[in-house]
């Protein structure tokens, strides 16, 4: 999952600067890669992650930044070490899908999201928007079963919507998910036809 970085610099840092030029690397790695040139009016830069410019969840970064004066062709030193961020890793988008088990429980299913320590499932009724968590389960966990309670009552005949997000408890990160939710509708039960009492036929009177 990508991320962005913000990136400041001190205005002091070089007084004869007319642009600046900001790299980064993954931690571990030794090479420097080119991030942007900036003009010296410029001291901030917000690194966006990009097909070409990565940014990982989980991963580490460190920047630097060296002023080049255009008249002199000079370059000035920089910090080797840099400044170190830590990307916080996101989950991905939860794929799930839902269906009625039964008249009052509904089986929910998904896929394995990337960045995921839990998976936190919702649901709500037809006639509100408000979610309601009914579960928080671990990441090996793909499948939930709602049995229907005195506190997630599921109702045959009744519309139901459901949602499952990633969560990251070292980030305290969530995932996105869809708002619209997975629609179920319990079936409602059988009406009961009454039994008609058994018809006895008279006796014949013995001659």
């Amino acid at each position: 999952m990508s991320a962005d970085v913000f990136f400041s610099y001190p205005s002091n840092q070089s007084k004869y600067a007319t642009s600046y030029r900001i790299y980064y690397k993954q931690v571990g790695a030794k090479k420097w890669t080119t991030l942007a040139t900036v003009s010296s009016k410029n001291l901030k830069y917000t690194h966006k992650s990009s097909r070409k410019y990565p940014l990982k969840g989980g991963k580490k970064y460190t920047y630097t930044v060296r002023a080049y004066n255009k008249y002199g062709r000079k370059w000035s030193s920089y910090d080797k070490k840099g400044k170190t961020v830590t990307i916080p890793a996101v989950p991905s988008t939860v794929k799930a899908s839902a269906k009625p088990n039964g008249y009052s429980q509904t089986t929910v299913t998904w896929s394995k999201a990337s960045n995921a320590t839990n998976y936190l499932v919702y649901y709500r009724s037809a006639d509100t928007t408000k979610w309601t968590r009914i579960a928080n389960v671990s990441a090996k966990t793909l499948k939930y079963v709602h049995k229907s309670s005195r506190k997630y009552p599921v109702e045959a005949g009744r519309t139901y919507y459901y949602m499952v997000r990633g969560y990251n408890k070292t980030y305290k990160t969530y995932g996105s998910y869809n708002k619209a939710g997975l629609q179920v509708v319990i079936p409602e039960r059988p009406a009961v036809t009454p039994t008609a009492a058994p018809t006895v036929a008279p006796t014949a009177t013995p001659k």
